[in-house]
Parts: C-alpha cells; structure tokens; sequence
C-alpha cells in the first residue's frame, strides 16, 4: 500500500514535521502549532535579531547580508 501524507514518514522518527506538510497539509493541531511557531519565528524573532545585530556592529552586519546577498566568499 501507498503511503499517505497521514501516514507520516522520516520527520515522525527523527521527531518534527516537514515543511511541505506544515504548508500543505497540516491536517493534525500539531502540524498547526509547528507552522504558528515557524511564522512567528519568520515574522518577529529573525528580524528582532537582525536589528539586533545591527546595533551591535552596523559595519559587519552590513559586510555579511553584502556577502549572503550576493553569494560571495567570506574573506
């Protein structure tokens, strides 16, 4: 028999959920509270930290979103 998205997979024994069924099909409560916890991560913690970071040093944050943005080497 074929499995299902129901079914689960690899993320049930190594304990988290793929993202594709987070998007696609979160058909149990914990599929909603995992994408609730990536959104909230996506939309407050990540950019809390970015002007964090910032603040902290302007000029190496500035080098290194340069550096992610274009795909460059560090160095």
């Amino acid at each position: 028999q074929t499995r299902s998205y129901a079914d689960g997979g690899n993320a049930d024994e190594g304990g988290g959920v793929p993202m594709c069924t987070l998007r696609n099909f979160p058909h149990l409560i914990d599929h909603c509270i995992e994408w609730a916890r990536a959104q909230f991560e996506d939309m407050f913690v990540s950019p809390a930290q970015q002007a964090q970071n910032f603040l902290e040093d302007s000029s190496a944050f500035l080098a290194t979103t340069r550096r992610n943005t274009l795909g460059l080497e560090a160095g």
